[in-house]
């Protein structure tokens, strides 16, 4: 029924043809990062990363059509390995590349069938997404506080491998994408 008055709607308004829209938002990404040291200047990394990923499709017009909202949890898993190129009492800069396998651990589309701006039925499906791995280059700048605990920034370059899947995201709309990490890390 709510289909029907949608329809009846746009064809009493001229709209005759259905256009749709896609709006991904940008990522959302907690870390928690430790690191072991193998030598002087190599360490290697791992922890866990939750990350939150958003969509918008909207069939029609945002008050008049159906607006879907997609959202998937992931908790990743990274593995990286860096290189220390130089290092004061506080300070170090160093370079890094690795992996990171995100596990989808909740997916879903809230779907709104919207009629003069107000929701005339929704619901809630959940779907199955994709585990989704990455790759990632990047250079950092740590200050350290304690031997153990410093803080640091570094920006880096990641590219989200394809999958087979037909869930339009953020990384699949641009698979190559840029961040600057900021945070703490333990070190041992």
């Amino acid at each position: 029924e709510a289909i029907i008055k949608i329809a009846n709607e746009n064809i009493k308004n001229g709209n005759r043809s259905v256009t749709e829209s896609t709006k991904h938002h940008l990522p959302f990404t907690l870390s928690i990062t430790f690191s072991w040291s193998m030598n002087h200047n190599i360490n290697i990394e791992s922890g866990l990363n939750y990350s939150f990923l958003s969509s918008e499709f909207i069939k029609g017009r945002a008050d008049l059509g159906f607006v879907d909202n997609q959202k998937i949890h992931y908790i990743g898993i990274p593995l990286k390995l860096s290189y220390k190129w130089h290092e004061t009492n506080r300070w170090s800069i160093y370079s890094s590349a690795g992996f990171v396998m995100d596990i989808p651990v909740k997916s879903y589309v809230d779907t709104d069938y919207m009629f003069k701006g107000k929701s005339l039925y929704y619901e809630s499906e959940p779907f199955n997404a994709p585990i989704q791995w990455s790759t990632g280059l990047g250079v950092g700048l740590q200050y350290n506080f304690t031997p153990q605990f410093g803080i640091y920034a570094e920006p880096n370059i990641y590219y989200f491998i394809p999958t087979d899947s037909e869930i339009e995201t953020y990384r699949t709309e641009h698979p190559i994408s840029i961040s600057i990490p900021i945070g703490f890390r333990l070190n041992w």
